[in-house]
């Protein structure tokens, strides 16, 4: 890591980004105050437009290590896309979103992310539609169910007769 032994200092800054690809996330017309403090990039007033929604929040990063709080909100955000570019969930939920993310996590690889992550998250669908996610055989397979042994048995029994074959 080329700041782990650097100390920065930005007392204030402005930072504007047209157009920003993370991931397959995307977001433009970004803007936020920022300063740097004893290696920790901060982030206030962020605002960006995103999956023809609005976020707005905050964000700090340590420079030296790469661990990343955020504290986000989101208005009107397209739940279909969005959702695609997240985590490649194709045609199963459709509608708007709105939410609120307190999130903590080290930045790295997929994998490093998804161990580290740590908060809450909270959202609101309007005008929501549920494909083939919302079926009731999707929750009698799920992992988390089948995964306790006593239901595996009675389960696997009640989701084979309600799945038909084509």
């Amino acid at each position: 890591n080329p700041f782990a032994e650097s100390k920065i200092t930005v007392e204030k800054g402005i930072i504007t980004i047209n157009n920003l690809k993370m991931l397959d996330l995307k977001a433009r017309d970004i803007s936020s105050d920022f300063k740097i403090e004893k290696n920790i990039l901060k982030m206030s007033d962020i605002a960006a437009n995103s999956y023809s929604g609005f976020i707005n929040g905050k964000a700090a990063y340590d420079l030296s290590n790469g661990h990343l709080d955020f504290d986000i909100s989101g208005k009107g955000i397209d739940i279909k896309n969005s959702l695609y570019d997240l985590c490649k969930i194709e045609d199963n939920l459709a509608g708007r979103a709105d939410f609120n993310a307190k999130l903590s996590m080290n930045t790295g690889d997929y994998n490093t992310v998804l161990k580290s992550l740590n908060g809450n998250l909270q959202f609101n669908a309007t005008n929501g539609r549920m494909g083939t996610l919302g079926k009731f055989e999707y929750y009698l397979y799920a992992q988390n169910l089948l995964y306790h042994g006593i239901l595996n048995a009675t389960l696997n029994r009640i989701a084979n007769m309600l799945v038909h074959d084509n």
